[in-house]
């Protein structure tokens, strides 16, 4: 039985400005981490120069917010403080083994964190809101990172299948972290559920297109969902037109065996 979806306005979910800010700039902040320890594994190096860039980006992000929360007369470190210990847990369950498998995670996942903080920045429908909102979206260029992920693919096209494969593991963890952006702040530090979490009713902010967001990013990357054809004379694909047993037909996306193919 499905569970019913709540449709609620995003400005009625937004967190108190102080926790919002601390979480952004902490998010920021964790990516410039993460990309810059990407760009170490990845070559070449052109590469690890625009994956750098990225990683500039996100810092410049976390300048920008860290000085809008010294003017409202907080500490950055002391609003951060709450929220570093689940994001880093969070970010440990991206780390491939692979520098090209971070590449992804930073173009799908922290493309898709950053659109819902603008999301959530927007629906305070605020002066400062819109503030918040113009420093993310001024320093964000994921084309770049998809030139590479698409560049590598081309040069080795059994790439796409396993990143298809990686985005897929990490896209539910980053949709459950990103409705927590919405929750209450004592709610994203304690642990516990609230209205939009995934243990109680569904609450979909209205008009809030994020959640689709890291399929459309992945394909445009190149890294889609695997589908291979089987090879001619496979014999995976001799099973379904030879068997005349009463036996319902296999289907496979592609051959188990293509070595004895």
């Amino acid at each position: 039985m499905n569970t019913p979806t709540t449709r609620v306005d995003v400005a009625e979910l937004a967190p108190d400005t102080g926790a919002y800010l601390g979480q952004l700039a902490y998010a920021q902040l964790a990516f410039y981490q993460f990309v810059t320890e990407t760009a170490r594994r990845t070559e070449p190096l052109l590469d690890t120069q625009i994956i750098s860039s990225a990683a500039a980006r996100a810092l410049r992000i976390h300048q920008d917010i860290c000085a809008e929360i010294t003017s409202r007369g907080d500490d950055p470190v002391e609003q951060m403080a709450p929220f570093v210990a689940r994001t880093d847990a969070f970010l440990d369950i991206l780390r491939g083994s692979r520098g090209i498998e971070g590449v992804l995670t930073a173009y799908i996942v922290f493309g898709f964190l950053n659109d819902v903080f603008v999301a959530v920045a927007e629906g305070m429908g605020t002066a400062p809101g819109r503030r918040y909102a113009a420093a993310i979206t001024s320093n964000r260029d994921d084309g770049e990172l998809a030139d590479v992920l698409i560049r590598r693919i081309d040069a080795e096209e059994r790439r796409a299948h396993i990143l298809a494969l990686w985005g897929r593991r990490v896209l539910g963890d980053t949709i459950l972290f990103a409705h927590a952006i919405v929750r209450d702040p004592g709610d994203v530090a304690g642990g516990g559920s609230s209205r939009c979490s995934p243990r109680s009713s569904r609450a979909t902010p209205a008009g809030w297109t994020c959640s689709a967001s890291p399929p459309e990013r992945q394909g445009a990357a190149g890294a889609g969902s695997p589908v291979r054809a089987p090879r001619p004379g496979c014999r995976a694909r001799r099973r379904g037109r030879d068997d005349r047993s009463s036996r319902p037909r296999q289907r496979r996306r592609w051959c188990p065996n293509r070595r004895r193919c």
